[in-house]
């Protein structure tokens, strides 16, 4: 997956989250969060982020994977699918063409974290979107085939997305600090 690589595609652009990517979006979400899955697939990121403490109030996909996972288009979701204290945290299709429309959607129906390729805030195409860009958290690459070992050759990042134009800010997650060592 991305710019850099040669393998074929997958086909619709169906990555499932590897597990890991989760770890840095956690840092930004209360311990106790509800969230709704527009783009569930297989449902990799709703079993991450349940077993982080998340109540999922809905999961679905447009060729869902999984029998728990519901056909639908994320594109048809109303601010009725999201309950107030909800928010939306996915990992969309990465085209552009069907990534743009889908960012300004889900932000006007409530806070919205995607799980986006770093250099979509680098993009000129990017820019009308940027003013909803409230934080990006960086990750690094990613291993997005299962039974691999190779990271991907792009570096990803998670995005927060609101209704409000605002000024965003460069995350960096609260990791564990390494041991001090004291010696010559």
């Amino acid at each position: 997956m991305g710019k850099r690589s040669t393998f074929d595609r997958i086909p619709r652009d169906c990555y499932d989250t590897p597990p890991t990517a989760v770890r840095s979006l956690l840092v930004h979400l209360p311990k106790r969060f509800r969230f709704l899955e527009p783009c569930a697939g297989r449902g990799a990121l709703v079993d991450s982020l349940i077993a982080a403490g998340g109540e999922c109030v809905g999961a679905f996909d447009i060729e869902p994977r999984r029998g728990d996972i519901g056909r639908r288009d994320a594109m048809t979701i109303t601010t009725a699918d999201v309950p107030h204290d909800a928010m939306i945290i996915t990992n969309t299709p990465h085209r552009r063409d069907v990534l743009h429309p889908m960012i300004a959607f889900f932000a006007s129906l409530a806070p919205t974290w995607l799980l986006l390729d770093s250099d979509w805030k680098e993009n000129e195409r990017s820019a009308p979107l940027v003013g909803h860009l409230q934080v990006y958290q960086p990750i690094g690459r990613l291993v997005w085939i299962a039974g691999t070992t190779m990271n991907g050759k792009e570096n990803y990042g998670w995005y927060r997305f609101g209704r409000a134009r605002s000024a965003a800010y460069l995350a960096h997650a609260r990791l564990p600090a390494l041991p001090r060592h004291h010696g010559r």
